[in-house]
Parts: structure tokens; C-alpha cells; sequence
């Protein structure tokens, strides 16, 4: 290596990170949406996401906020909460059925979306109580 090459910096997630985040994020989706049926949610009833990244460089963190925001989706990026010096990107997606497939593909959208913007997925939640049209 010659001296005026300069040492790429080490991604905050990786490939391997990628792979075993999608994996986890895929699996424990669904779970959540039973879980929601469970408390009374309809099946195919329409409900906004709130979501949650991780990034350890706030270019990336506002770069993914940007692509999140595109997608029609509130959004905000800040330092973490627990001093750690990450910033967390979270907000609300637009309405999506809660139905396992349409959860899970979007679980795996959002797990590839925070790869590309060097962000960790670190999953989604939601409110059973929205308003509901029907």
C-alpha cells in the first residue's frame, strides 16, 4: 500500500451485518403482526409503521432521512438518545396492510434501503388505535 492511498473506512454495516439483520428483522416480523391480531387489530387492517435506523455518521443519517422522506414517510434524524454517538432516524410510513407478506416485504425494504445509506434497521412498531376508515 502506498503511502498516499488512503484506508477505506470500515462500513458501519456491513454485508455479514446485512445478511443476519435481515434474517432476524424477517423472522421476528411477522411474530409482531400476530401479535397485533392478537390485541384485536383486523387482519388487512391499514396502519402507518413507525420505524426505526441506526447510523453511526449523520451524512448517512440525513441521506437515508432524504430517501425515507421520498417514499412519502415523516422523518427525523438525530443523536441517540444513549450517548452512544450514533443518530437515530426514525418516523411514520405511510398506511400498509398488516398482513404478514406485505409487513415482511417491507421489513426486508427497509432492511436493504438502511444497507445502502450505511444504516442499521433496527426495526418498527405501531399504534393499534389509529383511526381506522372502516
Amino acid at each position: 500500500m502506498g503511502p498516499f492511498r488512503k484506508k477505506q473506512p470500515k462500513p458501519f454495516v456491513g454485508e455479514d451485518a446485512l445478511a443476519k439483520n435481515l434474517a432476524n428483522q424477517t423472522e421476528m416480523s411477522p411474530q409482531t403482526v400476530a401479535e397485533l391480531y392478537r390485541i384485536g387489530v383486523s387482519p388487512g387492517a391499514m396502519l402507518r409503521l413507525e420505524y426505526f435506523f441506526y447510523a453511526d455518521a449523520k451524512a448517512n443519517g440525513e441521506a437515508l432521512m432524504a430517501a425515507l422522506l421520498a417514499k412519502g414517510y415523516s422523518s427525523e434524524c438525530c443523536p441517540a438518545a444513549d450517548g452512544s454517538g450514533l443518530f437515530c432516524i426514525t418516523g411514520w410510513t405511510t398506511p400498509i396492510a398488516v398482513h404478514e407478506d406485505p409487513v415482511v416485504e417491507w421489513t426486508a425494504e427497509m432492511c436493504q434501503l438502511g444497507f445502502t445509506h450505511d444504516a442499521e434497521f433496527d426495526g418498527w412498531g405501531t399504534t393499534p388505535g389509529q383511526s381506522d376508515p372502516s
